[in-house]
């Protein structure tokens, strides 16, 4: 698991823990990311994904502790811990551009011939939040596709800001998502899926996290664990002072004994016996 050691203000670094259960884990690097950029590494922006024998890289660099023009670059390693220099993999948009302030957060699920990278976008003026998608047939030359999950309805709990956090792939195709939002008065995880990473529906029970502190960060990652995944997530959301990161176990949202058949909602533990209709939850 990568990470953020430490306090933007007082020049945090990344670094990288293993583990061989999930739940114990142990420090094996610091300042990891370091020579992978040629300017400051910025907070909160990873990705690292393992791909043909290389772990690639994808961090956000930034001129300043503002962050504005961030950018994400890529680099590549063997061990996992020591990092080549980097180059630019993808740069905030023109004028206008929902990216145009700053890019940072890259989530990236590829290999082969398709690599698809969800980003965080800023918006210059009001510094709204939104997800971006970029495409790429072998992870280092990237074409953006355009922003491709706005911010959420007014009431909602996602209604100023949304912002990538992890995706993968299931055994039938459905890409699902999970990000983080804000409201202004809380934060919180939501949930959505897609069938062709540009077009996505949010889950209707969203958000299936929240917390009413309204400086609180919502930070959460997926690992596959079979059955199941671990839920790795920053477990005090500000994270001014001890920050922990706490690791749970979950199942897959929409199907949750992972058989493949999503969840029909009337909690009896058996998938699809008996569907709801009617928006019905219970009874069915």
């Amino acid at each position: 698991v990568y990470y953020l050691d430490g306090s933007s203000a007082s020049g945090a670094t990344h670094a990288v823990a293993a583990s061989t259960d999930g739940i114990t884990w142990t420090e094996i690097g610091k300042g990891a990311f370091g020579p992978a950029v040629t300017v400051q590494p910025y907070n909160q922006s990873a990705d690292v994904v393992y791909v043909d024998g290389l772990y690639h890289l994808f961090v956000v660099g930034s001129p300043n502790q503002s962050g504005v023009g961030a950018t994400i670059y890529r680099s590549t390693s063997a061990t996992g811990t020591s990092w080549g220099l980097g180059q630019i993999a993808l740069s905030g948009g023109g004028s206008g551009a929902f990216d145009e302030h700053s890019i940072s957060r890259p989530v990236v699920v590829g290999g082969g011939p398709s690599w698809h990278m969800l980003y965080n976008g800023r918006e210059a003026g009001t510094l709204t939040q939104r997800i971006g998608l970029a495409a790429s047939s072998n992870g280092i030359s990237w074409t953006k596709q355009g922003m491709v999950l706005d911010k959420g309805q007014p009431g909602s709990f996602d209604s100023n800001h949304v912002w990538p956090l992890s995706a993968w792939v299931d055994d039938q195709g459905t890409i699902h998502l999970l990000y983080g939002g804000s409201s202004g008065s809380s934060t919180g995880i939501g949930h959505a899926t897609s069938t062709d990473w540009s077009t996505w529906t949010r889950d209707p029970t969203n958000p299936i996290a929240l917390t009413t502190t309204a400086s609180a960060k919502a930070n959460a990652r997926l690992l596959p664990a079979g059955p199941g995944f671990l839920y790795v997530y920053n477990a005090t959301g500000s994270c001014g002072v001890d920050c922990q990161i706490r690791v749970a176990r979950t199942t897959c949202p929409g199907d949750p004994d992972l058989d493949g058949v999503s969840s029909d909602g009337d909690n009896s533990g058996i998938e699809g016996d008996a569907p709801c209709a009617a928006g019905a939850t219970s009874g069915c």
